[in-house]
């Protein structure tokens, strides 16, 4: 099975000094939400083997967090595309990824939202640091790589956790 994460970034502090949105902080609440996200990857053993995160502060922060919480070795890697994108560009990163059998996905509202909806059929509320979970049986990623067609292939939705729900 394939393992397609998708991480909405934790609680952003929007009272502290940043000069645009793009370098808006976590607020306390978001730090520990993101930790107890990464915690419970682990403990259900889903930690991915390759993160992409949005370039914006928020989202690379998310991601950080939640690897060095549930103690994961997969690289971190930052994509400009997915701050300002939609659901297209989310999934072109995603069909762009190589070498992953689980891979998570961290990114923003509304587009983590619509490509859960687009993957899956299920329409979902994604809250802060919320995290799905979506199974993709392998034989059906007809490619080299199994993400390379991701756009044109059903998943199933097998979670979506809050952290308040922990």
């Amino acid at each position: 099975m394939a393992v397609l994460l998708l991480l909405r970034h934790a609680k952003s502090d929007w009272n502290a000094a940043y000069d645009q949105d793009h370098n808006r902080p976590l607020n306390d609440r978001g730090i520990q939400a993101a930790k107890k996200i990464g915690l419970m990857l682990t403990r259900a053993d889903h930690a991915p083997d390759l993160i992409i995160a949005s370039s914006a502060t928020r989202t690379l922060h998310t991601a950080q967090l939640a690897a060095e919480s549930g103690a994961w070795d997969a690289p971190i890697r930052s994509e400009p595309q997915l701050y300002s994108g939609g659901v297209d560009d989310m999934l072109s990163v995603i069909e762009s990824a190589e070498g992953a059998e689980t891979l998570m996905i961290v990114g923003h509202q509304p587009t983590c939202g619509s490509v859960i909806s687009q993957l899956t059929g299920a329409r979902v509320t994604v809250k802060t640091a919320t995290v799905a979970a979506i199974e993709f049986p392998t034989r059906t990623l007809f490619s080299a790589h199994i993400w390379s067609n991701i756009s044109s292939t059903k998943g199933t939705l097998r979670f979506l956790i809050h952290p308040r729900m922990l």
